[in-house]
């Protein structure tokens, strides 16, 4: 969920700053009053089209909608021409972006991406077709056809001959390395670099408000990067430029993104500054799709200042913009984090509708995207269907065209059309047995990884209602909220493939605070180095729980030591692995016991290692001093990601 969220937020941002695969900027100052003139002086449709084009490309969202209205009828004199068709349908995307769901508009992009190659449009026609297909791709959150298409972008601008070219250029690669950031392609760095170089070559002659959006861009890229002290100079390049201008949004954005170069730096006081700053200039321009993040931001710093009362304040103004958006990832956040608040103010009742709100919310994410998931199945069948109907009638075709050459055609293609139909009924009920029996191991997974030791259950509710009874009221609270977490994240655990190091490290320190009620242990966590960015790094959920519990329960419970303890390292060995360890000081695994009990946990982790495809590696080591006396246990994980 951590993820979607920052995906969203990033979105959105890009949004606001009008982030498309390449910024076109029309030359013409046709005015919309002699559009019809200028269409009808023009000598050939392709004139028409890029008269028509250029002025449309250059307007605002409600001008487009009056050319579109005005083409609209200038079109229909040129019924039979198939280019303006296409950049009809061209524009009436564009209009109808914002109220149309993206999917719909997709098929329709495409068609005029291909309509355009086949009838030699311009280069800025097919760039702005790509520009936009990216666009849909990722206001849909298909984020990876999104950099396909920005790509096929930065392709077509270095095999042209556009005036422009550098800076079209060095925008394109600024804008994928945008997409790939927020996908963890490492090419991001080098195409950020790439891009700004170019940009600032070609910055004499370009825009000054564009170059600032690029700069914002490049800030962004290098804040991804940890790159803070670069990114705070570009940052404030971008406002130096804006701050000129009364373009009061942009001027929210661009404080927005100071602010939280601030804050990934550590320096709270300075971002909110900033953010304190982006609400005086809200006031004079209520966007909402700016204000949501604003105030989100505010609320989680105020809450981390230990101002809890203008935390709550900003988190409820959240709360109403979210509803009126509907961005129900913004309000699972907002209402977690309110339900935090709420809790060091112990105002326990108010923490836990908000954390009700939150789950309600969750659930209902949960529920859309597996409702997106089952269309995309029957979108898939229903293509597969009509395929092979297409299939069928054109062995039909062949075969009426044998029938009249001759009989004996005829019955050969009779016997091939019947052995194909075997073939192809063979192997629809051989693909129904392998996805029923990749269901079947799907489901035992699930069910596998959602299991705690009931023992652990048991003892954790024995010994609340112990608290109970002694009236430790507060003590109990504060474990029965860590216990519902604990029950929900298992729950939410056992339909995903991967969850952030981050989530992973939340979970188990819960855990084994309930695991001290009943075992009289201590746990350290380290990471190695300390500034590891575990909310970036994705792992399979509840890996190393069981061996969590298997050291408490088989180690630590059962030593009669004075100081026990267990020690949870992360250590990154490279950018594409890390190593975690889990290691107690308890009595060890006698040889008795190695010989003759099967872990469930070394069962269950290892067919999790065949269907993740050996996407991690693990051993368990037996520590021992030198009269081979047990010393403790320790499982080492080698995980790729």
């Amino acid at each position: 969920m951590h993820q979607r969220f920052c995906i969203i937020f990033l979105l959105l941002w890009n949004l606001i700053f009008n982030l498309n695969t390449v910024t076109l900027y029309a030359q013409s100052s046709v005015k919309l009053d002699s559009l019809k003139l200028t269409f009808i002086n023009a000598k050939t449709i392709k004139d028409k089209v890029i008269t028509i084009d250029e002025v449309f490309a250059e307007e605002t969202l409600s001008n487009q909608e009056t050319i579109l209205r005005q083409t609209d009828s200038l079109f229909e004199q040129y019924p039979q021409d198939s280019l303006l068709k296409y950049v009809k349908l061209y524009q009436h995307v564009v209009v109808e972006k914002s109220k149309t769901k993206h999917e719909e508009l997709i098929k329709n992009v495409v068609k005029v991406k291909d309509g355009f190659e086949r009838h030699g449009a311009s280069i800025r026609q097919r760039l702005r077709i790509i520009s936009l297909i990216t666009e849909l791709y990722g206001r849909n959150n298909n984020i990876k056809e999104a950099l396909d298409y920005s790509l096929k972008a930065i392709d077509l601008i270095e095999q042209s001959s556009i005036e422009d070219k550098l800076f079209q250029l060095g925008s394109a690669y600024i804008d994928a390395a945008q997409i790939m950031s927020l996908i963890g392609d490492k090419r991001f760095k080098e195409y950020g670099r790439k891009g700004i170089t170019l940009i600032e070559k070609s910055s004499q002659s370009i825009n000054a408000q564009v170059l600032m959006i690029k700069y914002a861009n490049y800030a962004l890229i290098l804040r991804r990067q940890n790159m803070y002290d670069s990114a705070l100079i570009y940052a404030q390049k971008a406002k130096l430029i804006i701050d000129k201008t009364p373009l009061t949004l942009l001027k929210i954005k661009t404080n927005q993104l100071i602010a939280s170069i601030y804050e990934k730096k550590g320096d709270i006081p300075n971002s909110l500054y900033y953010l304190e700053k982006t609400v005086e200039k809200l006031k004079e321009n209520e966007n909402e799709s700016a204000s949501i993040l604003v105030y989100y931001n505010l609320g989680k710093l105020y809450n981390q200042t230990g101002k809890y009362d203008l935390s709550i304040k900003n988190l409820n103004k959240t709360i109403v913009i979210g509803k009126n958006l509907n961005q129900q990832d913004v309000l699972y956040n907002t209402y977690s984090l309110l339900a935090k608040v709420y809790r060091k103010q112990n105002k326990n009742e108010l923490a836990y509708e908000s954390l009700n709100q939150s789950i309600v919310y969750g659930d209902s994410i949960r529920k859309k995207r597996n409702e997106k998931e089952s269309r995309e199945i029957i979108s898939k069948y229903e293509t597969e269907k009509k395929e092979q109907q297409i299939i069928q009638l054109t062995q039909e075709n062949k075969i009426k065209e044998l029938e009249a050459r001759n009989s004996y055609y005829f019955t050969i293609a009779s016997i091939l059309i019947g052995i194909g139909f075997l073939i192809g009924l063979w192997m629809f009920f051989r693909q129904r047995s392998i996805i029923q029996n990749f269901e079947r191991i799907q489901a035992q997974l699930r069910w596998r990884r959602a299991q705690v030791n009931p023992h652990f259950f048991f003892n954790v509710l024995s010994t609340l209602q112990t608290l109970l009874y002694e009236k430790r009221i507060q003590e109990a609270q504060k474990h029965v909220s860590g216990f519902s977490l604990l029950m929900r994240q298992i729950l939410e655990d056992s339909d995903r493939e991967l969850v952030s190091l981050e989530e992973e490290i939340k979970f188990l320190n819960t855990y084994l605070n309930l695991e001290k009620l009943s075992v009289d242990f201590d746990f350290e966590i380290v990471l190695q180095p300390n500034d590891l960015e575990i909310e970036d790094i994705f792992i399979p959920p509840m890996l190393l729980q069981p061996f969590v519990e298997n050291a408490i329960e088989h180690g630590l419970s059962k030593s009669d030591k004075e100081y026990k303890k267990l020690y949870l390292n992360v250590i990154e060995l490279n950018d594409d692995k890390i190593q975690i360890s889990v290691k107690d000081n308890g009595v060890g695994r006698s040889e008795k016991r190695k010989k003759k009990h099967i872990s469930m946990a070394i069962a269950i982790t290892q067919e999790r290692k065949k269907l993740m495809k050996n996407t991690f590696d693990f051993e368990i080591i037996d520590h021992k001093d030198k009269n081979q006396n047990s010393t403790g246990t320790e499982v080492i994980f080698i995980i790729k990601v």
